[in-house]
């Protein structure tokens, strides 16, 4: 009885699979000979997002991506004050990464895509330290501090849905993961795609 489930578990599997490479075999006809786009939006947590992508008809192609974030600043300390009329005690580090990757291309419908993506990326951290005691009034901050910009190596991967709504507009759903020595970032964008990418 084990091995009937474990035939019937491959079989369905093995038809799914079969199903997709026959869809994607159908869409990539459709295609434009060489598809590219431009991406534009936004990234949480806070931030925003560029990209340029190209790929052939089988799926496989390149991005290059940047985007930039913010992080609660780790060295704050906890009686930080911002100053002014509308004193915050926020105070955050700066993030920009820029990534090339790797990304095959699978199409599941005449206007959908799935994409997975992987590559180096170069992260810029810029962060606030070394903080210290500022008395120069009501008006400003309650410390002054460093900030200590340094760059690293790091890995980019990405998932992402895409859904064309006409011959050179797209709308991108992603997950992203930049994984470096000195930052880890995991979180979501949202891009409206421009270019020649109908199919």
């Amino acid at each position: 009885m084990v091995m009937n489930y474990k035939f019937v578990f491959l079989s369905v599997l093995l038809s799914m699979l079969c199903t997709l490479v026959q869809a994607q075999s159908n869409q990539a006809s459709k295609l434009p000979a060489r598809p590219f786009y431009v991406g534009l939006g936004l990234s949480y947590p806070f931030g925003g997002v560029a990209e340029l992508g190209t790929y052939d008809k089988k799926g496989w192609g390149a991005s290059f991506s940047l985007m930039s974030t913010v992080k609660s600043s780790k060295n704050k300390p906890a009686d930080y004050e911002g100053g002014g009329l509308y004193s915050s005690k926020s105070l955050e580090d700066n993030f920009l990464f820029g990534s090339v990757r790797l990304q095959k291309v699978f199409y599941i419908g005449p206007k959908t895509h799935v994409g997975i993506e992987a590559g180096p990326c170069v992260i810029i951290s810029r962060i606030k330290d070394n903080f210290r005691p500022n008395h120069g009034g009501w008006f400003t901050a309650s410390h002054t501090y460093d900030v200590i910009t340094t760059r690293s190596l790091g890995l980019s991967m990405k998932g992402r849905v895409g859904i064309v709504r006409s011959k050179s507009l797209g709308i991108d759903l992603g997950i992203i993961s930049n994984i470096g020595s000195t930052v880890n970032y995991f979180g979501g964008e949202l891009a409206f795609s421009f270019g020649k990418i109908r199919y």
